[in-house]
């Protein structure tokens, strides 16, 4: 049985991103939620051979080092593309990481969706 879904907004319509780095969302306590469905979106990439890698993480503590994260999704989209993530969700932060690579690089996207609540 599903649960109730409540409106998710982890990067806002139309956020642009300048210069190569790792943008990350603050985490958001998701232990009240039993899934994520996420739509995500990026237009054109623009910069010297610019990259774009979108990764959806979870963690149990919120660290603020990237490598004791884990990764659920990676996406890579093309430009004016659109994806959706739907993952289950077992640990109690969540956020979204952008990397941006390559020379002066920068994008718009967002990513926004629902979670769902979870049924005890």
């Amino acid at each position: 049985m599903k649960g109730e879904q409540v409106p998710l907004v982890m990067v806002p319509r139309f956020t642009t991103l300048v210069g190569a780095g790792e943008f990350a969302t603050a985490p958001l306590d998701v232990q009240r939620f039993a899934r994520v469905v996420l739509t995500v979106w990026r237009g054109y990439l623009l910069g010297t051979s610019p990259t774009f890698h979108l990764y959806l993480e979870v963690s149990h503590d919120a660290p603020t080092d990237a490598a004791d994260w884990v990764q659920l999704d990676d996406l890579t989209l093309n430009d004016d593309q659109a994806a959706t993530i739907d993952h289950s969700l077992t640990r109690r932060w969540l956020r979204v990481r952008v990397v941006l690579g390559g020379t002066n690089p920068w994008v718009t996207c967002w990513a926004s969706g629902g979670l769902d609540l979870r049924l005890t």
